[in-house]
């Protein structure tokens, strides 16, 4: 019994970490996305402002 104890009790900590990993990578993609679209728009300006020279 204490041994399928232990093992439910590893299991919510692996779904916990598991959480925890989900919520980091939908983070750092929210931040990646901001980074890029701000990237694009200045990029996007330097280009037409070197085409128009």
């Amino acid at each position: 019994k204490n041994e399928l104890h232990q093992v439910a009790q590893q299991a919510s900590n692996i779904l916990e970490l598991i959480e925890v990993v989900r919520f980091s990578l939908s983070l750092m993609h929210k931040q990646w996305s901001e980074v890029l679209t701000i990237f694009h728009e200045k990029f996007r300006s330097l280009s037409s402002l070197i085409v128009d020279h």
